[in-house]
């Protein structure tokens, strides 16, 4: 998300013909982020709806990640 400032700055940055590479890299931010608010495919100061995290990126009981020892720099093997 980028904040109203950083949506200006990135309209007036395209006006002086900054590539939306660069602009991203200015303003610390993925260029795909950078086309969508400069395309109006996003508003400033706002989170789109229905984004959540997949349930397969946190381990649970279902799908826990593997138990590995650690016995210096390289995985110990398991016994």
């Amino acid at each position: 998300m980028l904040t109203r400032e950083e949506d200006a700055a990135a309209h007036a940055l395209r006006r002086q013909g900054w590539t939306i590479s660069a602009i991203a890299r200015h303003l610390g931010r993925d260029r795909k982020t950078i086309r969508a608010y400069l395309n109006g495919e996003r508003t400033p100061g706002e989170r789109r709806e229905g984004r959540t995290r997949s349930s397969r990126s946190w381990p649970t009981a279902a799908n826990a990640w593997p138990t590995i020892r650690i016995c210096g720099p390289r995985p110990c093997s398991m016994r």
